[in-house]
């Protein structure tokens, strides 16, 4: 659960997903879109990035 107040930032998400196996990862299948508003700007690009860092790790998921 989440705690109200607490910073989901990379690190939070990649602890979350740290124990899932390549086969749990090759087995998610998913399509979807980023949505922002500006485009470009320091936090909306780190916001990007790291939300890459992530999803890239699942073959199975395209955005």
């Amino acid at each position: 659960a989440v705690e109200p107040g607490e910073y989901l930032d990379l690190k939070w998400w990649q602890d979350l997903y740290a124990t899932v196996t390549p086969k749990e990862k090759a087995a998610i299948k998913a399509t979807g879109t980023i949505i922002e508003g500006i485009a470009g700007g320091f936090f909306s690009t780190a916001r990007v990035i790291g939300f890459h860092k992530v999803i890239d790790e699942y073959p199975g998921i395209e955005i």
